[in-house]
């Protein structure tokens, strides 16, 4: 089964601040979270153990968690 992608209202105000160049890089691995939640990349927050995050092109970070009951990826943030 295919996860859902559902972004906090932080992490979509920072995609909007996010230069097109860079965007285009980083969109297509937030895209790929839904069908691999746990990339080789992927390391867990040592503040927040259930989130995990990803350095992202153009040293931008995405921090989510994975909501296994809903089948949900929840982006959290991107810095």
């Amino acid at each position: 089964m295919r996860w859902a992608l559902h972004f906090d209202r932080e992490a979509v105000e920072v995609m909007y601040t996010i230069p097109v160049d860079s965007w285009r890089q980083i969109k297509p691995i937030i895209w790929a979270l839904p069908d691999n939640p746990t990339p080789d990349s992927m390391q867990a927050d040592e503040e927040n153990p259930s989130w995990y995050w990803l350095a992202l092109p153009g040293d931008y970070i995405v921090t989510y968690a994975i909501v296994d009951e809903d089948h949900v990826i929840r982006i959290v943030d991107i810095e």
